[in-house]
């Protein structure tokens, strides 16, 4: 699996919120880690493919607060949708999407770890080393 970089903290796990984003055989996956809010000491882990049609894709969004609530300019959000945007461009759409509006509207079934488990899952996608590059 071919680590294409991180979004978001690049210690996900322990600061709630962050991913890896990596290659797959079915294109470019960002695998977010978020606290259950539980107290627990649980994270749930969701998974989204970054299509190459955002707007397709995420046609749910309302994309006049997404730009309010990220403070990025419209038109820096514009090039994320252009055809030539990398994937780390477009993964940064749905983090967007996901911290807005919700990451289960992105990923209905999040798989539920405990931060031990959520720290290794995170080692073997290449977390450490997405980090340190």
């Amino acid at each position: 699996m071919k680590i294409l970089g991180t979004i978001g903290d690049v210690n996900p796990v322990d600061h709630d919120g962050g991913g890896v984003l990596v290659e797959t055989e079915h294109g470019p996956q960002l695998v977010w880690y978020q606290d259950t809010g539980r107290g627990n000491d649980t994270v749930n882990v969701f998974r989204v493919f970054i299509a190459d049609d955002i707007e397709a894709d995420l046609d749910w969004v309302d994309w006049d607060a997404l730009d309010s609530y990220t403070s990025v300019h419209p038109d820096e959000i514009d090039g994320r949708f252009s055809a030539s945007a990398t994937p780390a461009q477009r993964a940064q759409i749905y983090a967007d999407a996901g911290s807005y509006h919700g990451w289960a509207n992105l990923d209905n079934y999040p798989a539920t770890m405990t931060r031990a488990e959520a720290e290794i899952h995170h080692d073997k996608l290449g977390g450490e080393q997405a980090a340190a590059s």
